[in-house]
């Protein structure tokens, strides 16, 4: 028999999995008008799911430097479908 937070542990991971292919590669804004595609998910402890955004046309992210800024899920006002 599986431990009660096992079940809830394996129902978050999988819908961290849901949240990657329907967001990951969508540009979406937010209610503070930033606007740009999402790059990368990730759980915090404090906002829940939060994302990056590629900001700029053919920016890039340097492997090993952090992006920009992380935005709550919550914040999303728009998300367009993937090009």
């Amino acid at each position: 028999m599986s431990h009660p937070y096992e079940n809830a542990a394996i129902r978050i991971v999988d819908w961290l999995h849901h949240a990657e292919r329907d967001l990951i590669g969508s540009p979406v804004s937010t209610f503070n008008g930033d606007a740009g595609v999402v790059r990368e998910l990730k759980l915090d402890e404090h906002h829940g799911l939060c994302f990056t955004l590629d900001e700029k046309p053919g920016h890039v992210f340097r492997e090993g430097l952090p992006p920009a800024r992380w935005y709550p899920v919550s914040t999303i006002k728009f998300k367009g479908p993937k090009p």
